[in-house]
Parts: C-alpha cells; structure tokens; sequence
C-alpha cells in the first residue's frame, strides 16, 4: 500500500475517532395535550452537545462528545416562534442516556399562562372556602364548650398558619398543574385534571385515594424489567397526585402529598433525583430538615453527575445551619460545594450555563445564610455581604444568557444583599454614612428595575419581592433619620399593594398590614404619639379581626404598648388613654401567649407597670402585674444574663415607685414580700457583680419600709 494511502486512511480513522467516543441522546418533541402530536423545526441546544433541530416526527439527535451517561442534560434552548416549553422544570432532573427519549412537551406560546391563571384561580376558591368552612366548625364547637377559648385560639392560629402556607405555595403548583401533558397520563388522572379544571377539587383527589397508587408502587420490585416499565408509566400519574394534594391545601393533604414522594423515593432508592425531591418536599413543606438531611444524603450517595453534588452539598449545608445540633457542620458541607462549582466554573461549557451560574448563585446566598446566623452581628453581617456580592456576578451571567428566566431569583439575591448591608451598618451607628445608604439604595433600585421583565410565571413571587424592596427602601431611611423619604417609600409600598392584593388577598393584606406598621413607626421617629397611637390601633384592629394575620397582631399591639408610654406623658387624657392600651395589650398577651415572644412579652409587662407605678394609679393591679413581670424574667433568664444592669434599675425603680419609698403596703406584706424576694434572685443572677451590692439594698431598704433618698 502507497504511504499516502495510509496517511488517508490514517486520517479518516483518526476524524472518525471522537464519533466513536460520542455519546447519542435521542429525543422527541410533541404538542401539549394533542394526542402526540410531533412539532418539527424547534431548535434543541445543550451543553456540550451540537445544537438538533426536531424534523417532521418531532424526532432529533443530541451528540455529546464529553458528557457520559448518568450526568445531568442541561438544557441551553428550546426554541420554536409562538411556541414554548412545557415541561421545562422535569427537564432538569434528566441525565443523559443512550436508552432512554428524552421528551420535550411545548405549547403555544401564552397557553401556559392562561392555564395557570385559570388553575390560581379554582385553586384561590378552593382554599378560600375550606377555610371559611373549618373556621366555622371551630365556631361550632366552641359555642358548644367543646372547646376552650385557649384550645380554640391556639386550633385557629394553626389552621391560619396552614392557610397561609397553602396560599403562598398556590402558584407554583397552578404551574405545576399547567404543565402536565395528559397524553402522558392514565385516564384516572385525566379525570381528574377534568374534575380540577371544573373547581371539584375534593373529588379528583377522591379518586386518588380510592386508587391507593402509592401502595401498589412499593410493591413492585425495580429490577424486574416489566415492572420497571410499570413503575416508570406510574410516576406521572403519582406525580399529579402529589401535587394536586399540595394545590388543595390542608395538614392531611399535605400529608398525603409526603406519603407519595415518599413511595416514588422507595420505588428505586438508587435514584438520586427521587431521594433528592422527596427531601425538597421535606424541607419545603413540612420543614422535617433531619429527615430531609437522611434522604439528601442519599441522594449524594447515588448521584453520578458533579453539578447534582454540588446542589446537593449546598442543600445539605442550609439543613445544618437552620439546626441549632449540626450548625458547625454547615461550613463543610458548604465549602465542599463551593469546591466543585469552583472547578466546574474552570469549563467553558459550564460557566456559559444559564442554569449553572444561577445555582452558584445559590449556594452564595445558602452560605450567607450561614453567616447571618452567627452570634457576633458584625462578623456575620460582613461576610454575609461578601458572599452575596460574589454570587451577584453568577447571577447577573445567568440572567444575561437567559433574560426574563432566572429574574426573580437575581431579585431575590439584590433583596438578600441589601438586608445585610442594612443589619451590618444599623449594628454599628459609625457606619450609617451617606454612602453605605446610597449602596443600599442603589441596590434596591436595581431589583426593582429588573422586576419589569420577570417570568410571568412568578408573578406573585415577583410582585411580593418588589414590595419588599419598597419596604426596605422606607425601613432603610427611617433608620438612616431621613423620615420623609422613608415615610414615601412606604407609601408606594402600600400602593403597590393596594393595585395588586386582589391576586392574593392573604398575602397580600400580610405584606400591607407588615408595611403599614411603618407608618406608625415613622410618626414615633417624629414624635408624633397620638398619629401614632391611631394608626397602630387601626391595624391592630384589622389584623385582629383576619386570624391569618396574628402575627401583625402581635407586633401592633406591642408597639402600641410602647408608644403608650411616651403618648402618655403629653396630657391627662393622653394618660387615660395610655392606660386602656396597655391594658388592652396585657390582655391580649394574656389571651395569645403562644404567639408572642419572651421579649415582647417583657415589654408589654414593662408598658403596664411604668405607667401605673409612676403616677401612682392602679396601684392593687400594677403590684400583681410586676410580680407576674417578675417570675416572667426569672422563669426566662435560668441560663445566664438576660437582662442588664440598667434594666433591672428601671425595675426597681418601678418597685420603688409602686410602694412610695418603701413607705406603703398595697394589698398585703405578703405580696410585698414575694416581689422583693423576686428581684433580689433576679438582681443575683442577672446583675453585674459591681451593681450587685447595691440593687440588692434597695429592695431590702423596700421591703424594711426605709426611706431611699
């Protein structure tokens, strides 16, 4: 053979060498809801892959020369004019196989958020009735005494609570629900999309549970090649029942729903997309992080494909730091993430990934979270900020490559930033300059100008994100003693909300009555108690009457507590009046116990007390109220200093007042005797050791009936 024939043939062999390498992923594209119908001409691009386009059978070929079986297919665009993806969120659990089709589902375009609109809204009706009707029964039952008003307070706050969960989670699985291809469903679950789609929510689930689907799938064995088949025909219908479950909103649904990732998680334990969205549901829904922990690790186990890790390692690390027993574990499992994205971002196929750059981001704002959490404030804040300044540029990549898909989350990260960058200089007063408010400002601003070309599919997300931003904006410059401009930012907070609460009215009226309270706040700043004193009662009001805005109840009423002291040194009738609020706030405290915390709690005592002792009215009730003040703080201080050295001689000064300079006895020695008794174990434990001596003669000087000059 001539040499230049084997130099030929050399090269032949050597061009066809990288195809032999190449790894084949086959897919398909059809139309939503048409029977399998194929859709030609849409373009496929993926990382690593030469672009495919489908051809009349809706068929193409993904050729990647570097990617192997096992790793995730990240998806760069799947485009066709007045078309979209459908099934994008299923897409980004699939790895790359030679065996299986990869199946893209598009739409028209706008169909997907007609069919989510209409589902938020079946679903708004569903929840807002199931609620109307369990608060009814409790009515019931406590006009029948089966209740007590402690029982029924405590089953409505719960049942508020659960309330609100199901309305914030609304619409994301109305998207969800939106995005189900009933070509790929049984006919049970058509049916039940039909009984959905005519606002029967109940029933369609009623069919699931009759069907008992998830029993059935943990029986079968997934190394049986049938009954893997079987088990893979399954997953959708599950699937939709799942997430139909979490749409209806309610503690058993809810537990049904878990129920269900649960026995998709068993079916194949091997499959670290399942164990990892069995924890996701954990940790999203039920908050179960240790039991999320188990399955993530599982997951981490199983998972052949470095990006998958990294999430992984970072999810695991948020678990840690939100547990108060595996905090210090967090650092690791963070950096180990942070490892192989730092290695991952070395690749030019990864670091020009839309979807890459935003879950490095994430893993930013995971670590944050970490350092917003530590006891030293300002080491906390600092690195905080850091972090999150250095997932910004990830984020800003993403939304760059891929604009409009990733918006709300680039928001999300601006919000966090800014809310660190206020907790770092509120922490010291030196910081709060000019400049690091107009950083703060600026920072807002830019997540408020990008929220105009957010994906319509957060919607509701990015409407509540916008708010938060006008509401930093008003907390940031009130705090920063620039009144005027944040008493502004706070209305267009309010009139933001104002145009879009009938989205979601419980949200919304949450995130208005929240942000209302700043006015009340910024007439304080100005001294103005009495325009302060009427706004917080009207919202008090108002959040009194919604039970699923007790928490804005909470915090009204305990500022109106404090505004109540100063509004009552103005005038006799101010005073008057500073007494009904405190006591209507004590008695509120007395009532929702359960929903305040220990120092709210010690400030509405605190309120009552000075207002009496000082002026010498009520005195019977103001003795018994400082003595239940009193075993309050030392019942809350059984493990070290809770309250300081000028606190506790504000204290005594409030006993000091009550019995005139030791001169008088309210009620009987015996009272007398048990609150000084209180304070001296209160000074012992809390006091420093050089006021100790001191604080511990004034109430003996109290109790002996001594003048104190």
């Amino acid at each position: 053979m001539k040499p230049r024939h084997i130099t030929f043939i050399a090269a032949i062999a050597m061009a066809l060498m990288p195809l032999q390498a190449q790894v084949r992923q086959q897919g398909e594209v059809v139309l939503q809801n048409s029977g399998r119908q194929p859709l030609a001409g849409v373009q496929v691009r993926a990382m690593g892959a030469v672009p495919a386009t489908s051809d009349a059978a809706g068929h193409f070929d993904l050729h990647f020369s570097k990617s192997r079986p096992g790793q995730l297919l990240l998806l760069d665009e799947v485009y066709k004019d007045g078309y979209e993806l459908v099934n994008e969120e299923a897409l980004k659990q699939w790895t790359v196989s030679q065996s299986s089709i990869l199946p893209i589902v598009m739409c028209h375009k706008g169909a997907l958020a007609a069919a989510q609109e209409k589902y938020y809204e079946i679903g708004r009706s569903h929840n807002m009735a199931r609620y109307a009707d369990a608060c009814r029964q409790l009515d019931e039952q406590l006009a029948q005494n089966l209740l007590t008003e402690q029982q029924y307070n405590a089953r409505l706050d719960k049942l508020s609570a659960d309330y609100v969960k199901a309305m914030e989670r609304l619409e994301a699985y109305a998207y969800a629900l939106a995005c189900y291809n009933r070509d790929d469903l049984d006919q049970m679950s058509i049916n039940a999309l039909a009984l959905v789609e005519q606002g029967r929510v109940d029933e369609a689930l009623e069919k699931y549970r009759d069907a008992q689907l998830g029993k059935l799938l943990q029986g079968l064995d997934f190394r049986q090649d049938r009954e893997r088949r079987e088990m893979e025909t399954m997953i959708p219908s599950l699937r939709l029942n799942a997430d139909l479950c979490c749409f209806a909103g309610g503690e058993d649904n809810l537990q049904r729903a878990g129920e269900i990732y649960h026995s998709i998680a068993l079916s194949d334990t091997t499959n670290a997309a399942y164990a990892a969205d069995y924890a996701q549901f954990l940790i999203n829904n039920t908050l179960q992080y240790d039991k999320a922990d188990k399955w993530l690790h599982l997951a981490l186990r199983h998972s052949t494909d470095s990006l998958q890790q990294a999430e992984l390692y970072s999810k695991i690390g948020l678990i840690c730091t939100y547990s108060s027993e595996k905090i210090q574990a967090s650092p690791e499992y963070l950096q180990k993430s942070k490892t192989i994205y730092e290695n991952l971002s070395q690749q030019d196929s990864y670091s020009n990934d839309a979807h890459f750059n935003i879950s490095y981001a994430d893993l930013f704002i995971n670590m944050s979270q970490y350092w917003i959490l530590q006891p030293d404030i300002y080491e906390g804040a600092t690195n905080a900020s850091d972090l999150l300044y250095e997932g910004f540029g990830y984020a800003r990549k993403a939304v760059e490559l891929q604009p409009g898909k990733y918006v709300y989350k680039y928001m999300e990260l601006f919000k966090h930033y800014a809310i660190s960058l206020h907790e770092f200089d509120a922490y010291d007063p030196g910081m709060k300059t000019q400049e690091s408010l107009d950083a703060i400002t600026s920072l807002l601003h830019s997540a408020i100008d990008i929220s105009k070309s957010a994906d319509k599919k957060d919607r509701i997300k990015t409407i509540q994100c916008l708010v938060d931003c006008y509401g930093l904006l008003a907390i940031t410059h009130t705090n920063w003693r620039q009144l005027d401009k944040g008493d502004k930012y706070t209305d267009t907070c309010l009139a933001l909300i104002d145009n879009y609460k009938h989205l979601n009215p419980v949200l919304f009226e949450n995130q208005r009555l929240h942000y209302a309270l700043n006015k009340g706040f910024y007439f304080m700043q100005k001294k103005d108690h009495v325009a302060a004193d009427s706004i917080l009662m009207n919202i008090f009001q108002a959040a009194k009457e919604i039970p699923y805005a007790d928490q804005i109840a909470y915090n009204a009423i305990y500022q109106l507590a404090s505004n109540s002291i100063l509004m009552s040194q103005l005038s006799s009738s101010l005073y008057e009046k500073g007494l009904s609020r405190t006591q209507m706030a004590l008695d509120y405290m007395h009532s929702h116990s359960y929903g305040l915390t220990s120092e709210r709690k010690f400030l509405i005592y605190l309120s009552y007390s000075v207002i009496r002792a000082f002026k010498g009215h009520e005195l019977v009730s103001c003795e018994s109220v400082t003595l239940e003040m009193l075993n309050f703080m030392l019942d809350n201080n059984k493990h070290g200093r809770l309250y300081n050295d000028e606190l506790l001689a504000q204290i005594i000064s409030i006993i000091n007042a009550i019995y005139d300079n030791g001169n008088r006895t309210i009620s009987d020695n015996s009272t007398k005797q048990q609150l000084c008794e209180t304070a001296i174990k209160i000074i012992d434990t809390s006091a420093g050791p050089e006021n100790k001596k001191i604080l511990r003669q004034i109430i003996e000087h109290i109790w002996s009936n001594e003048n104190i000059e």
